[in-house]
């Protein structure tokens, strides 16, 4: 649960839903604090441009770098690296091409290709150094909202609380960064965003060949201005509840 929790801030900061200026009535706010029910507590920290620039939890430290049509993620623990991710965007600011890679001189190398209709996701291609073997997801959309991710035998529906709309505190974030490459998206600690959803994730049923079925939903709760300062997490296959609360900055 530790590394789910790392993962999913940096996409709630990165995705920028919900906390746009309203006609310069209404702030910026930024994720800077994220604090599990358990565990220890993740910060971000931003450049001039409002972009997110370096998140540090316990001894870990990922730190972004942007240029004109790519972004660069890096891992680090202890200061020893970790692994890198290498994004290609397209003109929407989508990602085309990831290449993860998991040694310093870039060798040992994890590959995903993505297509698009519009700004929906439709297709991934995952490729790897170690073998010539491709992995094939095809996503379907409904309503502004990805509805199923599928791979072989392996299937994913989404629900939507088709009443809000998508904010920093989402739970389908969570879904796509805690299931990482099992969806065939890859987002090094949200380092891009893949998924653009309409609304807020209410439910994830899943359906493996390894395990059998089982779903995750989730609850929200919001301050007065509407943003989300507490997402509640329940797994039907270990019947357990989760908790994440969010701390902002708005200027």
């Amino acid at each position: 649960m530790k590394k789910l929790f790392m993962l999913l801030i940096i996409t709630f900061a990165l995705s920028g839903a919900g906390c746009k200026k309203d006609k310069d009535t209404k702030p910026v706010c930024l994720l800077t604090v994220m604090t599990p029910g358990s565990g220890s507590v993740v910060n971000l920290y931003y450049d001039n441009q409002e972009r997110l620039s370096m998140m540090r939890y316990e001894n870990q430290q990922f730190k972004y770098e942007y240029r004109a049509d790519s972004v660069i993620a890096t891992e680090t623990n202890r200061s020893a690296f970790v692994q890198r991710a290498i994004y290609k965007l397209n003109a929407q600011g989508l990602p085309v091409l990831m290449r993860l890679e998991a040694n310093t001189s870039g060798t040992q190398w994890f590959q995903y290709a993505y297509e698009y209709n519009g700004t929906e996701v439709v297709k991934s291609v995952n490729t790897n150094y170690a073998n010539s073997t491709t992995e094939t997801y095809l996503y379907t959309w409904s309503n502004g909202n990805l509805v199923k991710a599928v791979e072989g035998p392996n299937e994913r529906k989404f629900e939507y609380y088709t009443d809000k709309p998508r904010l920093q505190g989402d739970g389908f974030l969570i879904e796509m960064l805690s299931l990482s490459g099992s969806i065939g998206m890859h987002s090094l600690n949200g380092a891009v965003e893949i998924v653009r959803n309409k609304n807020l994730l209410k439910k994830m049923e899943h359906t493996l060949l390894s395990v059998g079925s089982y779903s995750i939903t989730y609850e929200y709760d919001s301050d007065k201005e509407g943003k989300i300062k507490k997402t509640s997490i329940l797994n039907s296959n270990t019947n357990s509840r989760g908790q994440l609360d969010y701390q902002y900055r708005c200027n």
